[in-house]
């Protein structure tokens, strides 16, 4: 990636790492922004992930492994990770729910007008806390299946790691994929809570 970044010195770097999801989600297309150091994002980036018809935003609150992470800090690219909604057998997939962001993408590189297929709002999130697995006795304190963005309320407990304790800090969070079988570690999901898009924008 830095080589391909170096063959155009002067050009602006921008980076989307497109996914689908492994489970359903109350926001079914939304987008991960890596941690920056300054706190604040472009705006031209904002108002494009709203164009693309994103549900919602997540800000990521510390350094990650992340692609998208990889590519704003070394690279110096404007990034963000697409979760763009659940991936069904070949064949199956209901495709219109990827226009927004192929339209998008086709202005993007085009250097046309990207069209408005924005949501009526677009709630943007924080990460509060991880759910770091330790150890092999981490253990969730709900169903693996429940979806991305389900909300739980203060003092909940969210899981257990032998004498450690994970429960909900703020009167209200809201969980983002949820996996127990991580290596020891890694985080076993990330709790979200909800924040003002004015406090993020340069």
């Amino acid at each position: 990636m830095i080589s391909f970044f170096e063959q155009q010195p002067n050009t602006e770097r921008v980076h989307f790492d497109l996914h689908t999801a492994r489970k359903p989600s109350f926001h079914v297309r939304f987008g991960l922004l890596p941690y920056v150091e300054s706190g604040k994002y472009q705006p031209e980036m904002i108002e494009w992930l709203r164009y693309v018809g994103l549900e919602a935003l997540v800000i990521n609150h510390a350094p990650s492994a992340t692609f998208s992470y990889f590519s704003s800090q070394t690279c110096g690219a404007q990034s963000c990770t697409l979760e763009l909604g659940k991936a069904l057998p070949f064949g199956e997939n209901d495709l219109s729910q990827f226009i927004g962001i192929k339209e998008g993408l086709i202005a993007l590189t085009t250097g046309t007008s990207c069209p408005d297929n924005s949501a009526p709002e677009m709630p943007v999130y924080k990460v509060s806390q991880e759910l770091t697995k330790l150890t092999e006795a981490f253990e969730l304190n709900f169903a693996e299946s429940v979806q991305n963005f389900t909300t739980f309320e203060k003092g909940c407990l969210l899981a257990t790691d032998g004498d450690k304790q994970y429960r909900v800090e703020q009167d209200q969070e809201w969980l983002i994929f949820p996996n127990s079988g991580v290596r020891p570690g890694l985080r076993a999901g990330l709790m979200l809570t909800q924040t003002a898009l004015k406090d993020w924008i340069a």
